[in-house]
């Protein structure tokens, strides 16, 4: 996510309600020392204070609105459900900055997995014994001007646009339904994997 430029619609409201809170409060105390009315004193000191309290959570808000912008996370899931209950591998594609994995964990079921060099380029290589979840995320705030490169490895073109074309291997004999998400492209829910190397294509997530 490229870092935001414009200051967030909260940070505005922030900004206004602690103005118009310090006004009238402001006022409020130029009333008491004139000795005035005490109707417009009480007005402006309630005014004052219902800002200055609106104005906390309007700044946490704004806050909050900022560090989602300008946080990066890559995001790497693998759900795997064999149609078989002996031991199966995968080989996926990872990025090309492996280290955005290392906070790669089980999530369910059972697996091991490591790195490895495959015919088709670096990859992910995991070992199943039945359904597994795997995931790892990682965030960076403030998000670097330079980038991780998070371009998968294993593509069919070293060009990284549409379509995304990656190398799956699965060592089973039948078909594994597989939920792979690398980076914001996923593969289709209604894909299965099949037997051997073979050519998959990701797809963006929908258009909300």
């Amino acid at each position: 996510m490229p870092l935001q430029a414009s200051f967030p619609t909260l940070w505005l409201f922030a900004a206004a309600s602690a103005i118009l809170g310090t006004v009238f409060l402001l006022a409020a105390f130029t009333e008491l020392r004139a000795r005035r009315r005490r109707g417009r004193f009480v007005v402006s000191m309630a005014l004052g204070i219902i800002l200055a309290i609106a104005t906390v959570p309007l700044a946490i808000g704004s806050y909050q609105q900022y560090a989602t912008r300008n946080t990066w996370t890559y995001t790497y899931r693998l759900d795997v459900l064999p149609t078989e209950t002996a031991p199966e591998a995968l080989v996926l594609p990872i990025p090309g900055d492996n280290t955005l994995l290392g906070s790669l964990r089980l999530v369910a079921g059972h697996a091991n997995w490591s790195f490895m060099d495959a015919p088709h380029g670096r990859g992910l290589y995991v070992r199943i014994d039945g359904a597994a979840t795997l995931e790892a995320v990682y965030s960076e705030f403030p998000a670097s001007a330079v980038r991780r490169n998070s371009t998968l490895t294993m593509m069919n073109s070293s060009i990284p646009y549409f379509p995304v074309l990656v190398w799956i291997f699965y060592s089973g004999t039948g078909l594994a339904h597989l939920e792979f998400e690398a980076g914001g492209f996923a593969l289709p829910q209604s894909e299965s994997v099949r037997p051997g190397w073979r050519l998959y294509q990701l797809l963006p997530p929908p258009v909300p």
